[in-house]
């Protein structure tokens, strides 16, 4: 595996994408905890890795071996780095089923995604808020 490398960031990562191809809804989406960009690495025996670099609003709520969802569909991630300006990083494996019948298999590298963290860490997030 090749390493984690920056992406520059421009004004389209602050707006929601449009939805893609013939996949779900044709009109464009909220954005929900963050719109990040996309690159697509490399295809691993039919699977595609995605990585994704989120801000650091999103950063505390992404863990290896965590859930994520990325434009409404719920993923694991494999793959975990925090960059030094508080970003985070991470990979996704998105394996040909899935590809074909969600939006992923539309995205392109530099696409904005939708990201929603999971709800036990908004909880856990919570709680060390109030226990503090």
């Amino acid at each position: 595996a090749r390493p984690l490398q920056p992406l520059a960031r421009d004004a389209a990562t602050a707006a929601a994408p449009a939805a893609r191809g013939s996949r779900g809804s044709a009109a464009p989406r909220p954005a929900l905890e963050d719109a990040c960009l996309a690159e697509l690495v490399e295809d691993l025996g039919g699977s595609t890795r995605l990585e994704i670099l989120a801000g650091p609003d999103i950063a505390p709520f992404v863990a290896e071996k965590g859930s994520i969802t990325v434009d409404g569909v719920s993923l694991t991630v494999n793959d975990i780095e925090d960059e030094a300006n508080g970003d985070v990083r991470f990979a996704l494996n998105i394996i040909p089923h899935t590809g074909e019948v969600t939006t992923l298999g539309d995205l392109s590298e530099g696409d904005a995604v939708n990201l929603e963290i999971d709800v036990l860490a908004r909880y856990l997030k919570r709680m060390q808020s109030l226990a503090g």
